[in-house]
């Protein structure tokens, strides 16, 4: 079942600084202690795109306790069953919805009913871990071009990467695959693909990229999550590309010596969750953390969000993953 979580923004570790260099994090933040901010939180399946309502028909969604005041009830309702770890959602023009399963598998739910077989035409992808197929999207002009987007896991356990395919879905199969992009480094171990996908105003496609694993993965001699500090890497960034897997020219690293020009944010552990403002075509992107670091980011092009540099994250095995206060993120909302 697919729902939608909203809780409070919290950060634990060391208390935001009242500074930020601007040679480590050029981000703006906000602030834990002054910011109590509702946040949609999107865990390693799926994420919904409704809520539900206040009550359901016939049932009350308040808990009446002798000589205490109505407290709400949580509300759940099921869309749909029979799904296998569901990753990704997206709706076709005419309302149909297209829900990519982890293990591989693309389905069709059209008015509220799951069409019993899987869409054809899709690769093996590597399910295992946190591997797998994960989001789906649709081309903003799907109704003249027909294109489908997907992110997944390519490879075996000991070298593995995420990987950008498009294909055409004639509304039952789909035909013409083609993979336009994947991360240029291979890793090990099955954690931390990223693979969020949106569109900007500009029909160019961002798609988040996880670090690569926490410790003690590494890579080219050391933990495998500095690499979001590495602008030669896409690992731990958001990567922009156009609809074909070009990359534009006005990407902000795209002159910039021994950095990747598809890269448009870095220092970012595992995004897998992005939204736009469609008022203000903002960006803003919820962030996995380690043991209370997950952060909520309003992305800008070309600003670094400090990981594994600057964290409110700890180490899984104990302790602070990176003891410097004064460098920790601080957020304003102008």
């Amino acid at each position: 079942m697919v729902g939608l979580f909203i809780s409070g923004v919290t950060l634990g570790g060391c208390a935001p600084s009242a500074t930020v260099p601007s040679e480590t994090v050029t981000s703006e933040t906000v602030p834990s202690e002054t910011v109590a901010s509702e946040k949609v939180t999107s865990a390693d399946t799926a994420s919904a795109e409704a809520t539900a309502p206040e009550k359901a028909p016939g049932e009350s969604v308040e808990r009446l306790t002798q000589g205490s005041t109505p407290q709400p009830v949580p509300l759940a309702v099921t869309v749909v069953e029979n799904l296998e770890h569901p990753w990704g959602m997206a709706w076709l023009p005419n309302g149909t919805m297209l829900v990519s399963e982890r293990a591989g598998r693309l389905r069709v739910i059209q008015d509220g009913v799951l069409a019993p077989a899987p869409v054809s035409g899709l690769p093996e992808v590597l399910n295992q871990g946190q591997g797998g197929l994960m989001d789906v999207s649709v081309h903003p002009q799907f109704a003249e071009n027909r294109w489908v987007y997907f992110t997944y896991a390519d490879g075996t356990r000991a070298a593995n990467r995420t990987q950008v395919a498009r294909a055409r879905f004639d509304g039952s199969a789909l035909s013409d695959w083609q993979v336009i992009f994947e991360v240029n480094r291979t890793k090990e171990g099955t954690q931390h693909f990223g693979s969020r996908m949106v569109w900007l105003a500009d029909n160019t496609l961002l798609i988040s990229i996880g670090d690569g694993g926490n410790p003690p993965v590494a890579l080219e001699g050391e933990l495998i999550r500095n690499q979001a500090q590495n602008l030669a890497s896409h690992l731990g960034k958001l990567i922009r590309i156009n609809d074909d897997g070009s990359t534009p020219t006005d990407n902000p690293f795209a002159g910039t010596a021994n950095a990747d020009p598809h890269i448009w944010s870095y220092g970012h552990r595992n995004i897998q969750g992005v939204a736009i403002d469609p008022v203000t075509d903002q960006v803003w992107a919820t962030e996995h953390g380690a043991r209370g670091g997950d952060e909520l980011n309003r992305v800008v092009a070309g600003k670094n969000y400090g990981w594994p540099i600057v964290t409110h994250s700890r180490e899984y095995a104990g302790g602070e993953i990176f003891m410097r206060c004064d460098r920790a993120p601080i957020w304003s909302i102008r």
